[in-house]
């Protein structure tokens, strides 16, 4: 009796730890009425953090890649350090997705579907969109510019 109710108590354990360890726990850095009135689509994603932005995310090489110092680029600008990086304007699997004016590109993302898009904003979390062009125009990030493939 006293091995049947050791075995129950180790099964009980480990499903205990299984359930605890298999439970994600996140918390937005800002209140859901931030992020809806950036975006019509969000999903969370990752934690916020600072060491890599949304182009460092988009390219994959999850640091904080931004080469034009404290100013936004333009789209040519943006052009040109993407085409050293080996994306182009035009092809066959879209990668890349900038966002803003095309005077002042604000933001990027990485396209992960046929219609989905994910994006890392600022120092904030990491979202998934069920569109390329998922930020209200008026808003900090502006609508989708350019779409650079690989």
């Amino acid at each position: 009796m006293k091995r049947k109710l050791k075995k129950v108590a180790f099964l009980v354990l480990c499903f205990t730890t299984f359930l605890l360890s298999s439970v994600t726990v996140f918390a937005l850095v800002k209140p859901d009425s931030f992020y809806d009135e950036i975006s019509w689509t969000w999903s969370y994603s990752a934690e916020a953090t600072s060491s890599y932005n949304c182009l460092g995310y988009a390219t994959g090489s999850m640091v904080w890649e931004w080469p034009w110092g404290y100013s936004n680029p333009s789209s040519s600008q943006v052009d040109t350090y993407l085409s050293g990086k080996g994306y182009s304007k035009s092809g066959n699997w879209a990668q890349i997705v900038s966002y803003g004016w095309s005077s002042n590109i604000t933001h990027f993302s990485k396209v992960t579907g046929t219609e989905w898009s994910r994006a890392k904003w600022g120092s904030l979390e990491r979202f998934n969109h069920n569109s390329w062009d998922p930020y209200y125009h008026n808003s900090v990030y502006g609508p989708q510019v350019q779409i650079y493939y690989q």
